[in-house]
C-alpha cells in the first residue's frame, strides 16, 4: 500500500507531467497572500487542467460507475485528446 508521502509525488509527477504544477503554485502563492479569484473557469478549462483531470478520473474506481447519462469513462476513453479537451470547454460554455 503507498504511503501518503507517495501519493502526493505521484500527485505532484502528474501535475507536472501535464505542465500544470506552475499554474497550481501560482494559485497557492495568490491565495496565501489573500488573494481572492475571479474566473476560475477560464483556468479549469485549460487543456493541460482538463488532460491532468481525466488521467486523476480514469484511476479513480468510481470511473467504472455509470453516470446519469449511463456512460462510464470508456465513453471518454474513446475520444481523441483534442475531443475531450473540446467536449469538456462546451460543457463549460467556453
Amino acid at each position: 500500500m503507498a504511503t501518503e508521502k507517495a501519493k502526493k509525488k505521484a500527485k505532484l509527477r502528474h501535475a507536472e507531467y501535464y505542465d500544470f504544477q506552475k499554474v497550481q503554485d501560482k494559485l497557492f502563492m495568490d491565495s496565501a497572500n489573500g488573494k481572492t479569484f475571479k474566473h476560475l473557469v477560464e483556468i479549469i478549462a485549460m487543456p493541460e487542467n482538463i488532460r491532468l483531470a481525466y488521467r486523476n478520473l480514469k484511476r479513480n474506481s468510481g470511473s467504472k460507475t455509470p453516470g446519469t447519462d449511463g456512460k462510464t469513462i470508456l465513453a471518454l476513453a474513446r475520444l481523441t485528446d483534442e475531443e475531450l479537451i473540446t467536449k469538456v470547454q462546451n460543457k463549460l460554455k467556453l
